[in-house]
């Protein structure tokens, strides 16, 4: 009761302060502009009220519900940031008409995907043994994860050696399968792809994967980026955790033993070939 109690009473008072809000704006910054922006508050705010603020979809799916939540903040916190800060809406925009039109559908199909995710309906249980007849929940295969990540490190490759500007359809289209090249870190955590014994392992025997996270990690020293040196290292979390979480296990069980042992060297070799390659 206390939950929704809790879920109920953001329902109310967050419908008075978008309320307020949106007088508040168009009393002191009227303008259609000005409008539009509140009329995108608005509408994102009713969906996410609406399909959003529901105690059992966040008890169910807290990850999906976290992600449609930042979308929803991203659009509905600006109105009131900009109120508290005594500017517009607008304030230094230079297409508001654009973006708040553009902000609406992105958010409006954000909505859609969120309420297909969360939702069990006759149509989504026909489109999923739709997807499932013709192979889409199959097991991947070692080969296939392989062929992933050599398509990924090649566009990388190719990336690098030539400079993505505005309206270069082609690189532009080929960045969106960059990720690929984090593909073969999946090795390390066979239950996540395949039906493996050793669902409570980390498999660190396997040398070619071991020996491609060092090469892309070093790959990644050598743009000079943080966010690419982060990217590997965050994808391998990422995998952890949802190996974690999947299983239940403790970390403890969940680390083979040998990896224990074998990891303050692999550690160690690891951060000397960084310093080295750092420095030249």
């Amino acid at each position: 009761m206390a939950r929704k109690s809790s879920v109920l009473f953001i329902k109310k008072w967050g419908n008075r302060i978008i309320i307020v809000a949106i007088i508040l704006e168009m009393f002191f910054w009227p303008s259609l502009e000005n409008l539009a922006g509140c009329g995108m508050t608005w509408i994102c705010w009713s969906l996410f009220r609406k399909i959003g603020l529901n105690e059992t979809i966040i008890k169910e799916h807290i990850f999906v519900w976290l992600v449609f939540l930042s979308m929803s903040l991203y659009r509905i916190l600006p109105l009131l940031a900009t109120l508290v800060e005594f500017n517009s809406i607008g304030y230094n925009f230079r297409v508001p008409f654009d973006t708040y039109l553009g902000e609406t559908v992105l958010y409006l199909f954000s909505a859609l995907a969120f309420y297909c995710a969360t939702r069990s309906h006759n149509a989504l249980r026909k489109l999923k043994s739709l997807l499932y007849r013709y192979g889409l929940y199959d097991r991947v295969s070692n080969k296939t994860i392989w062929i992933l990540g050599l398509m990924g490190l090649a566009i990388r490759f190719y990336l690098m050696g030539t400079h993505v500007q505005i309206g270069d359809v082609i690189g532009k289209t080929l960045a969106g399968f960059l990720f690929f090249q984090y593909a073969p870190l999946i090795l390390f955590f066979p239950s996540l792809y395949s039906n493996s014994q050793k669902q409570n392992d980390i498999v660190v025997r396997n040398r070619l994967a071991t020996f491609y996270f060092i090469f892309i990690i070093l790959l990644a020293f050598s743009t000079n980026s943080r966010y690419a040196i982060l990217e590997p290292f965050g994808t391998f979390a990422l995998l952890f955790v949802l190996s974690y979480v999947q299983h239940k296990t403790s970390t403890r069980q969940l680390i083979n033993k040998k990896y224990i042992i074998y990891a303050p060297w692999q550690s160690s070799f690891l951060f000397h070939l960084l310093v080295m390659f750092h420095l030249q």
